[in-house]
């Protein structure tokens, strides 16, 4: 399996698209906490929210609010997008976020089940790099084992040159010939 910054554009994706659903009519150009946990039923039957990220907006309100005036704006929402891309991802904000179903399963547990591993610096945060830098170093692994059987001593030094007009049987008849093939 590939893993790649898709968790991360899923969830950025995710959270931009639910924000920009919520906030579609909204007068002051955010949202307060009450529009997000009790949207409009006419709203939630049509855009056909992810509740996913709807949680996440709601589990993270305060901390998403960065200028504490009691809605998410479109600039805390790019702050957040900012912030994710640059610090990461903790284990259980990707489990609220891979709720959604946005991110595929396979790759979703993949990254949980090897959370620690991919953390190389141990901040507990994954980043898109981190994800990247894991994702290379089991692939050079799987090359590595895939190869490590291919030994000199398995391979043969026969050949045949179709051009040629001398009878070689082997490299070292090539390099060097004796009496009877030179």
């Amino acid at each position: 399996m590939t893993l790649n910054s898709s968790i991360f554009a899923s969830a950025m994706a995710g959270l931009n698209n639910t924000f920009a659903q919520l906030a579609k009519g909204s007068t002051t150009g955010g949202l307060t906490l009450e529009q997000i946990t009790n949207p409009d039923s006419e709203k939630v039957n049509t855009l056909n929210l992810n509740s996913g990220f709807v949680q996440y907006l709601t589990s993270n309100f305060s901390s998403i609010d960065n200028d504490g005036d009691g809605q998410i704006t479109s600039k805390d929402l790019t702050e957040l997008m900012q912030n994710i891309s640059k610090s990461g991802l903790s284990y259980d904000e990707i489990c609220q976020l891979g709720a959604s179903g946005a991110i595929p399963s396979d790759m979703l547990n993949t990254v949980l089940t090897y959370f620690s591993e991919i953390d190389q610096n141990h901040d507990g945060k994954i980043t898109s790099s981190e994800i990247a830098a894991y994702q290379m170093d089991a692939d050079r692994h799987e090359l590595e084992n895939k190869y490590m059987s291919f030994q000199a001593s398995s391979m043969s030094t026969f050949y045949a040159d179709e051009n040629a007009t001398e009878d070689y049987s082997s490299i070292l008849d090539y390099k060097y010939p004796t009496k009877n093939n030179s």
